[in-house]
């Protein structure tokens, strides 16, 4: 189960002193801002508090703010990203009719779909009105970027079942939808900690580029057969007209291209099962060779966030963004479709 295996390994923060007592404070500040006086509503912050996954993009925030010439407490501003991250995954998980968030029933499932999106929007909410950090110029870039965010999404629905789309169009969205969250914790990290602006600029690059890879990573492990193991069936992503790296590479190849077309027109109109769907579809990533491919860009995307780093003073902060960006590429070498 690749993604269980990666939560126990990826952020080892025993390494870094003091780390996991400011990972601490960040969910203090997050159960503090999710709290609601509606029983109902707090019910379901307690189930999304309860699946809070590895938290990258907040250990980001803490590690980045560590290269400045002070130490500053940006537990709250960690807080805010990380909740902006789980409202987006809430409201994901309504537009995909997803039933399960990190192996546990997502908020729609559970809740309903309207409870659903009244989570999402409370959880946007209570950041924009309850923190101490929402008079701070770096408060609006968060906004900012949040647009962003919203952009990359809107781009990727625009595209459903668009079969035509092209490798830059995808990387375009993903760079919105996933990886600007990513350069948005390195960022505010950096400059909360008095990082000079060529610093910033570079963390902001390592942010980016790793969240590149994260997001493709995820798009090639949606293809793997690990997935039964985990609940999630395989394909989902192709079943929900959401064409990733992999389609769009085997769709250059005219034969696989008019026979994915097929596969996703039937699917469609339920002409075939799912499981015919997702078996010829695996083969013909197979026969098309793709999976190299995706795994080339990753290697790329990590090549640019390691000359990123190069930089900053080497220190145990260094290391471990070093090791974060190395253990995703290495994962990548688990994931098969066959």
């Amino acid at each position: 189960m690749i993604r269980e295996r990666e939560d126990k390994r990826m952020i080892r923060l025993e390494r870094i002193h003091g780390l996991e007592k400011e990972l601490s404070l960040v969910n203090e500040h997050m159960e503090r801002l999710l709290l609601s006086k509606n029983k109902g509503m707090q019910e379901v912050m307690n189930w999304i508090l309860a699946s809070k996954g590895k938290q990258i993009r907040p250990i980001l925030t803490l590690l980045c703010a560590r290269f400045g010439d002070r130490q500053i407490d940006v537990t709250e501003y960690a807080a805010i990203i990380e909740i902006c991250h789980m409202a987006s995954l809430v409201h994901d998980d309504v537009i995909d009719e997803a039933s399960y968030r990190r192996g546990r029933l997502c908020v729609q499932k559970k809740f309903g779909q309207k409870m659903a999106v009244y989570a999402g929007d409370y959880m946007i909410f209570s950041i924009i009105g309850h923190t101490n950090c929402r008079l701070s110029n770096r408060h609006k870039k968060i906004y900012q970027m949040l647009e962003q965010l919203c952009e990359g999404e809107l781009g990727q629905n625009s595209n459903l079942y668009n079969l035509d789309i092209t490798l830059e169009k995808y990387l375009e969205n993903i760079e919105g939808k996933t990886a600007i969250l990513f350069e948005l914790a390195c960022s505010v990290g950096a400059m909360e900690g008095k990082c000079t602006q060529k610093m910033i600029k570079h963390m902001e690059q390592y942010g980016r580029n790793l969240g590149m890879m994260f997001q493709i990573r995820d798009d090639l492990i949606d293809f793997s057969s690990s997935l039964q193991k985990e609940g999630k069936p395989v394909c989902q992503d192709f079943s929900n007209g959401i064409y990733t790296m992999p389609i769009i590479l085997a769709c250059r190849e005219k034969e696989y291209y008019m026979e994915l077309k097929k596969l996703a027109q039937g699917d469609r109109e339920r002409k075939i099962t799912k499981e015919e769907v997702n078996k010829r579809v695996l083969e013909i990533l197979i026969k098309s060779k793709v999976l190299e491919q995706c795994k080339e860009q990753i290697q790329s995307y990590y090549r640019k966030a390691k000359e990123a780093l190069d930089i900053l003073k080497d220190c145990d902060e260094k290391v471990l963004l070093y090791n974060l960006i190395g253990e995703i590429r290495d994962s990548c070498s688990s994931i098969s479709f066959e």
